[in-house]
């Protein structure tokens, strides 16, 4: 056997085991979870794309969460302006969240301008990791045994997700 031959033999089996080991990996990880983002301009009637794809996983057999990040947002604004309303900049204030059924041009305005204060203020994805931490949570309510049978405080994200 020549030494091209046997290199090409090596590297041939290198990489089906590494093939085999991600796909094994992948495997591991099998869950029939989805988590599915959508999002679109103001106006674009998202509803409706939200109402039929909410029908169509029910018909296969998923169990749906909803959970909509504007109504994140506007709960983690409401609790820093009652807990430390000196971290709110003077023109967030006054304005008015309280209703997501307000469908004013306003309404999106102000929300778009709290993200922005959340960007800014904390993190780039911060709306995102509100997003995450919502989902871990529901998730520790819907399997709440399955914690008390490890031994991990369904609270402690950390534990929950792996990491340490």
């Amino acid at each position: 056997m020549s030494n091209v031959q046997s290199l090409k033999s090596l590297t041939d089996s290198s990489i089906s085991n590494k093939r085999q080991s991600i796909s094994e990996k992948i495997k591991g990880r099998y869950s029939k979870e989805l988590v599915i983002s959508l999002g679109g301009p103001v106006g674009c009637n998202l509803s409706a794309v939200i109402n039929n794809l909410k029908k169509a996983l029910k018909q296969v057999g998923y169990h749906i969460e909803y959970i909509k990040l504007s109504d994140l947002i506007t709960k983690s604004f409401e609790e820093i302006r009652k807990k430390s309303p000196n971290k709110i900049p003077a023109d967030l204030k006054n304005i008015d969240i309280s209703s997501s059924e307000n469908k004013s041009y306003n309404h999106y305005c102000n929300l778009m301008d709290i993200g922005n204060f959340f960007r800014e203020s904390y993190e780039k994805n911060v709306i995102a990791q509100y997003g995450v931490e919502e989902i871990t949570h529901r998730r520790a309510n819907l399997a709440s045994p399955t914690f008390e049978k490890l031994d991990i405080d369904p609270k402690d994200s950390k534990k929950r997700m792996g990491l340490s």
